[in-house]
């Protein structure tokens, strides 16, 4: 639910967080480039006196607002430092009515280098969401994908994080979900109800867009294990990578939801990318734990081989790889498809050719070393 979790975007303050500093209290909110956990920032906070709640607010992707669901328990994380006892507050808000708290949670933090911080709360009304005209608000950024291409919203809601009592912290890494009640799988950070928006719209098959072979992108060893472990990237266009949300989080939902994940990757004649990195990603998907990257998946709390079966070799690219397609197209076990601009690999023995993995593997590099 938030954007912005580690509060980076670019040489631009990220649109998504907004400053809460009440009058009622005296002390400073900041983001600072010199400490933090993950990325290049963190949220720093210093409370001297007064009432009320000091730090910083989200309201999600392009600051639209957060939708809440009312009498619903919702629950996340955040890291924290501090050099000594604090209590850090995370509260649900509309703050189209004044900030009001709709629900909120205190952590206390005994202090001490970054550490996890777990939190739930109950919110106890909807946070309703009106459809405004791009650029109507100031404060909302719809995208400029031209008046058609984009319903733009107003969600009342957001999640503030800061102190209410004298003390000082770092924060970083702020995480936010429904609790199991909202997700389609309960290790998944996935709302069920956005894969019950695309079953009934009649999706069946998803292309996560982008190479996830080229090294200094999207590349899929930056998207692997837990979230707050993956280098920050800031490969949004200028804004941050949402490093919670990746390749094989597509791939799981697309298992939970009954699509076909297809997973992209670079097909440059040169200056870019490794075949070992093409044929890593493979066992990655399907080894076992006698593969070096069959062990490492299950190590990142993934046991099972990833349901992925299709691989498509180039990203936006015209027709210039369609004699790579035919030379490939022998490869035992492969169907290379040419639609229009795009090459596909289909395996179609995923799971059995596992039980091969080290002849597996050289097949693959020999495959990806064909491009050259």
């Amino acid at each position: 639910m938030i954007y912005g979790e580690s509060f980076e975007a670019g040489p631009k303050l990220p649109i998504s967080w907004n400053w809460v500093t009440p009058s009622s209290v005296i002390g400073t909110a900041a983001f600072d480039g010199s400490t933090f956990f993950h990325g290049f920032t963190s949220l720093a906070i210093s409370y001297e006196s007064g009432t009320g709640l000091l730090g910083t607010a989200n309201r999600g992707l392009g600051n639209e607002g957060l939708y809440f669901e009312g009498s619903k328990q919702y629950e996340g994380y955040f890291f924290a430092k501090s050099d000594g006892p604090v209590d850090i507050v995370v509260a649900v808000q509309d703050y189209t009515a004044g900030n009001k708290t709709l629900g909120s949670a205190t952590v206390h933090f005994a202090g001490g280098n970054w550490t996890l911080l777990n939190f739930s709360l109950t919110v106890s009304a909807e946070t309703p969401c009106v459809g405004i005209e791009p650029g109507s608000d100031p404060n909302i950024d719809c995208g400029a994908m031209g008046p058609a291409s984009h319903i733009c919203v107003r969600c009342s809601g957001q999640v503030t994080i800061g102190l209410a009592s004298k003390g000082s912290v770092n924060i970083d890494y702020v995480f936010l979900q429904p609790g199991a009640w909202g997700l389609a799988r309960p290790d998944l950070p996935v709302l069920s109800s956005g894969v019950d928006i695309l079953k009934d719209i009649g999706v069946t098959m998803i292309r996560q867009g982008g190479s996830f072979i080229d090294p200094t992108y999207y590349f899929w060893k930056n998207w692997r294990g837990k979230p707050w472990e993956r280098p920050s990237l800031q490969a949004e266009w200028g804004a941050e990578l949402i490093s919670g949300w990746g390749p094989f989080e597509m791939i799981d939902m697309c298992e939970v939801a009954g699509f076909r994940p297809v997973i992209t990757t670079t097909a440059q004649a040169a200056g870019c990318c490794e075949p070992d990195d093409m044929a890593d990603l493979v066992e990655y998907c399907f080894g076992d734990e006698t593969t070096d990257w069959g062990k490492t998946r299950i190590n990142d709390g993934h046991p099972r081989p990833y349901n992925v079966t299709i691989f498509e070799l180039g990203n936006e690219q015209a027709g210039v790889f369609r004699s790579l397609a035919n030379a490939l197209n022998c490869s035992l076990g492969w169907m290379v498809v040419v639609p229009k601009s795009h090459i596909r690999f289909k395996h179609h023995k995923a799971q059995a050719q596992t039980k091969h993995k080290p002849n597996t593997k050289h097949k693959h590099k020999a495959q990806a070393q064909a491009k050259h």
